[in-house]
């Protein structure tokens, strides 16, 4: 291996695999974790495409690294991956614990069709369920609503929210449920990550039972023009903290949750569970 090589490999930064439409990504060195690859859809996956170009720790740093290392100390149980686009956090959750499951959900076809490839690439379909569903607060038919994609890359903003983007090329009918409803009778959930394009409230509305239950720890995108009020009442009803991710770190632990221009990813933690930031 080159200099060059070894020191893309050290740095996290993704590697060629031999089929060249797949990069190869290296998890952190200092855990020692294998690596996984992504379809790179010939470039049109914007996801994949930032990953080859500046590896995964610079991706929405530094939600990546508190992820992986609260995957990593749980090591077990089972993730929810709302709005799983490709399978960029479902990948590196089965790529840091050999014995987390994770559920995942993906409502655009073409895009839950590119997360099918990726993790039966990876061989992880004995640890991972793929659902072309979309998340609410209750179950039903619905819409989802896809922006114009003239840009000619995989369109990452749809979303149930008719008014989340300006312009939308079309609609497509849907089948959504709540988390409630799906995982009313399963093992604990331990973590949920949301990313649902504006629709991210209703996902948490459509949980509080599991909230109450489980006591899962919420990976979740407060963008501008959520319902910071409606936020804010569930994770004091539940007795929960709300830490911003910015890029040079965590916040201090909130009692409300308020949106940050320049930091959208937000972790909530039950206050029982507050040391698992430490170190």
């Amino acid at each position: 291996m080159s200099i060059y090589s070894k020191l893309k490999k050290y740095l996290g930064f993704p590697q060629r695999s031999p089929d060249t439409d797949f990069v190869k990504i290296s998890g952190e060195p200092t855990w020692n974790s294998p690596y996984f690859m992504m379809k790179l859809c010939h470039g049109q996956d914007q996801v994949t495409r930032e990953l080859s170009n500046h590896g995964w720790k610079s991706f929405e740093k530094p939600m990546p690294h508190y992820f992986a290392n609260i995957i990593q100390k749980l090591n077990n149980g089972l993730f929810i991956d709302v709005g799983a686009n490709t399978g960029f956090y479902s990948l590196l959750a089965l790529s840091v614990s050999k014995k987390i499951r994770i559920e995942a959900y993906e409502p655009v076809i073409e895009i839950f069709h590119i997360l099918k490839k990726n993790i039966d690439k990876n061989g992880y379909r004995k640890r991972a369920l793929i659902f072309p569903y979309a998340i609410s607060d209750k179950s039903g038919d619905g819409y989802l609503y896809i922006p114009d994609n003239s840009h000619g890359l995989i369109e990452t903003s749809a979303s149930l929210s008719s008014n989340f983007k300006e312009s939308i090329m079309e609609h497509r009918s849907i089948k959504k449920y709540s988390l409630d409803e799906l995982y009313c009778n399963s093992q604990p959930v331990n973590i949920i990550k949301i990313d649902a394009e504006g629709h991210d409230l209703e996902v948490l509305t459509g949980a509080q039972n599991i909230i109450k239950r489980d006591r899962p720890i919420i990976f979740i995108e407060v963008l501008l023009g959520s319902n910071e009020e409606e936020m804010t009442n569930i994770i004091k009803n539940n007795s929960y903290k709300d830490y911003v991710l910015f890029q040079d770190g965590l916040s201090r632990p909130n009692n409300s949750i308020i949106h940050e221009t320049l930091a959208w990813n937000h972790i909530l933690i039950p206050e029982e569970k507050i040391g698992i930031l430490d170190n």
